[in-house]
């Protein structure tokens, strides 16, 4: 990992600069009504495409690229620039079950079981296989058209489950 990451740390100058976003085991999401605190000064700054990534959580799967827009991350997540790789042909990666265990075996148990603290140097030891550029950006097209075709099957399953409930509840009325 450390051959294709760059850490940075540019911060927020003043309250409200872009939207909060947050990074969850289930992606990137816009932070509305869930801040702690009444200033967001000091917040990491981030753009699409970068990664973020909660070091305590990570082995839980709190990997992300940033896919939503310019914003702000809380200074608790390690951010990052991809150098010489495509972000998306990465982004397949990153929530693999092999790379799950990777994070865990690089992070020392916190104060709790689930708590687990990431160690940066053993992160960076990682390793990706990573084709030539050309072959990165076909494998991405690949991958987006293939995670398409399920977001729409698993939205056509929803929908038949709900006519199956509704059609049941007709049924023993």
């Amino acid at each position: 990992m450390g051959d294709f990451l760059k850490i940075f740390d540019r911060k927020s100058t003043i309250d409200n600069e872009y939207t909060v976003l947050s990074s969850t085991n289930s992606g990137m999401e816009y932070r509305q009504g869930r801040i702690s605190s009444n200033s967001n000064k000091g917040y990491k700054i981030i753009e699409i495409g970068d990664l973020v990534l909660s070091p305590q959580n990570l082995w839980l799967g709190n990997i992300n690229i940033n896919n939503l827009s310019v914003g702000l991350v809380s200074p608790s997540y390690k951010t990052f620039k991809f150098i010489n790789v495509n972000p998306g042909f990465i982004r397949s990666q990153l929530k693999l079950e092999r790379m799950l265990w990777n994070y865990k075996s690089v992070s020392t148990q916190g104060a709790s079981v689930v708590r687990r603290n990431l160690e940066l140097d053993g992160f960076y030891k990682i390793k990706l296989l990573v084709p030539k550029h050309n072959e990165q950006s076909q494998l991405e097209k690949l991958f987006t058209t293939i995670d398409n075709l399920i977001t729409l099957h698993q939205r056509k399953l929803n929908l038949l489950q709900e006519q199956k409930k509704g059609l049941l509840q007709k049924m023993f009325v």
